[in-house]
């Protein structure tokens, strides 16, 4: 037998006693089986004394040195590696969520003034679009595992909140044929744009479908899929979304 054989042999038959040993301890076969038991059980649920005004301490320390590390990574990597992705990155941009947004395809980003983006989101442009555009205006908020997919172009008013999770789908890339659908993208001619107007609120989980306007001031309730265009001033809920309340208009708008 070769040596190389003969280790391989040795190292099972080492591992083989280890794991009977394991067993007749949490059997417990023998009075020092028991102890070695009683002892590991012990250690497992040991716990250090606890002294509040330390480990209080300790905590604020600790939150305040990973926030100091994580604005400084953000400040001078993650912020202006995305914005060399952008066309245009207005004044006070910030990025949370200690990542950087995925950019997929030939999109172009233009973000207005104090804008809000998760680094945990995904902006892609359709490849049958020749130009796709998304444009945030001022004071918007884009949150955390959003996905905005862009056909000809997603306009994003100012004030806007999108929450998490939401998926704005400006375009889908399948042909609605089922047999073409399977080596052939949507057709070009179906390429719509979407708009979100001012002051609108997105609520979590929400799917926006595309050619889809949704009316200034408006509210997006969590979950609701946004198939057909929401009228200012209303709260819409469901799937399909209908207008499930109208919201009094401000007096500026009135």
């Amino acid at each position: 037998m070769s040596e190389l054989a003969v280790d391989k042999a040795a190292k099972r038959q080492d591992i083989s006693l280890v794991e009977r040993m394991g067993v007749r301890i949490r059997r417990r076969e023998t009075a020092f089986d028991d102890w070695l038991y009683r002892t590991a059980k012990a250690l497992k649920h040991f716990q250090m004394p606890f002294f509040r005004p330390l480990f209080r301490l300790l905590y604020y320390e600790r939150m305040a040195r990973l926030s100091a590390w994580h604005n400084l990574i953000r400040v001078v990597y993650q912020e202006p590696v995305f914005k060399s992705r952008c066309d245009r990155v207005g004044k006070r941009f910030m990025l949370r969520d200690d990542s950087i947004p995925l950019v997929l395809g030939h999109l172009r980003l233009v973000i207005g003034d104090n804008c809000v983006i998760s680094g945990v989101t995904t902006f892609a442009g359709s490849k049958l679009a020749d130009d796709p555009v998304l444009e945030l205006g001022n004071n918007t908020a884009i949150g955390y595992q959003t996905v905005i997919l862009v056909g000809e172009k997603v306009t994003i008013g100012s004030h806007v909140m999108v929450a998490n999770r939401c998926f704005i789908a400006g375009a889908d890339n399948h042909h609605p044929d089922p047999i073409k659908r399977r080596t052939e993208p949507e057709p070009k001619s179906s390429l719509r744009s979407l708009v979100i107007e001012d002051d609108v609120f997105v609520a979590t989980g929400s799917t926006v479908c595309k050619g889809v306007t949704i009316g200034r001031g408006s509210i997006v309730s969590t979950g609701s899929v946004v198939t057909r265009n929401v009228p200012p001033y209303t709260v819409v809920a469901g799937n399909p979304a209908r207008v499930v309340f109208r919201l009094p208009r401000p007096t500026q708008d009135a």
